[in-house]
């Protein structure tokens, strides 16, 4: 199943072909809630605007701590929307592992393509409708290399804790190192995972933690997402939902894209002072056993759950391959072109 026909089926219609225009008259005031401040801003003013003002957000910006809380809170209609990574929820679901940092798991385009062409959307609204919620893909953190106080080039290497998110977390206790949730303390981390450069520069941690290990098994990846209420998905109707969808999808290129720019920026500042670490097969080959587990622990929990790791895995069987040659490809190509430039 499609996104559209999921949110034909939530809106209780026969099928989306209806403009933003078409939205009901009546204006809506909706609740927002994020620990992403410009992000949540940028995508409440691109709802009102593309919706001619009918819809609005207001917009609550809570400490990333917090943000476990966020789905729990949608769902019950103490709020109407949430704007984070879905790493936040794994303790609330593990089938949201697939979508949040798992090892050897999807690159951002793939994660995208599973969701926007295949059977990604239906394995997503499956696994929200318990929590009475519906996801859009809205952002992604983009690749997590571990950055480290000293080289990694074993499991036997790193000395202390691993700073991570969502499975993460639950991957480095596979691999017999003990992980600290990002956002805690981490003046004991070992090393770190789950930011992006930017992130890294902005609070300095680049000088504490100067060796990069990239890349890692995957080079994994968290959703960002926007999760919507259901009920309230219905009440909107067909092209509230559709707007809302569209709003999500643009912001989802644009973040995407800044990103990228922003990080390239700041691993520029950076590289003089940045160790890039050489391969380290054993490492990541213990991350994929890691990653393995997980999924087979998730398939033994129920069958809706076996399913979900069944469409993440044919999918990603499908893609891989071609993944590879496609980047290698474009690499190749990209600096044949600039050595004849610059």
């Amino acid at each position: 199943m499609k996104r559209r026909s999921v949110l034909a089926g939530l809106a209780g219609g026969a099928g989306i072909g209806l403009a933003a225009p078409a939205l009901a008259q009546a204006a809506r005031r909706l609740r927002m809630i994020t620990d992403r401040s410009e992000d949540g801003t940028r995508l409440a003013e691109r709802i009102a605007r593309l919706s001619d003002g009918r819809v609005t957000l207001d917009l609550s910006v809570r400490p990333a701590e917090e943000a476990a809380g966020f789905r729990e809170a949608v769902g019950d209609g103490s709020a109407d929307l949430y704007l984070a990574s879905d790493a936040a929820f794994v303790a609330d679901d593990p089938a949201l592992m697939l979508f949040s940092a798992m090892p050897g798991g999807m690159a951002s385009q793939e994660m995208e393509a599973w969701i926007y062409v295949s059977s990604g959307a239906a394995v997503w609204d499956r696994i929200g409708q318990a929590a009475n919620v519906t996801s859009f893909l809205a952002g992604d953190t983009g690749p997590m290399p571990i950055w480290s106080r000293e080289p990694i080039t074993s499991i036997a290497s790193i000395q202390g804790p691993i700073a991570s998110m969502g499975a993460g977390l639950l991957a480095w206790e596979r691999m017999g190192v003990s992980p600290v949730a990002l956002g805690a303390d981490m003046t004991e981390a070992f090393g770190i995972e789950g930011l992006s450069v930017q992130e890294i520069v902005e609070r300095d941690l680049h000088q504490t933690f100067p060796y990069l290990c990239a890349p890692s098994a995957g080079l994994p990846s968290s959703a960002i997402t926007l999760g919507v209420n259901r009920d309230l998905v219905a009440e909107l109707g067909e092209s509230g939902a559709l707007l809302i969808e569209r709003c999500a999808a643009a912001h989802n290129g644009q973040v995407r894209s800044q990103a990228a720019y922003r990080n390239a920026q700041a691993f520029t500042a950076i590289s003089s002072d940045v160790t890039l670490l050489d391969e380290a097969p054993e490492l990541w080959q213990a991350q994929m056993e890691a990653g393995r587990a997980l999924l087979e622990d998730m398939q033994g929990l129920d069958e809706s759950r076996a399913g979900a790791v069944e469409s993440y895995l044919l999918f990603l069987r499908d893609v891989a391959g071609w993944s590879d040659i496609g980047e290698a490809s474009y690499f190749e190509g990209r600096k044949r072109i600039l050595s004849d430039l610059l």
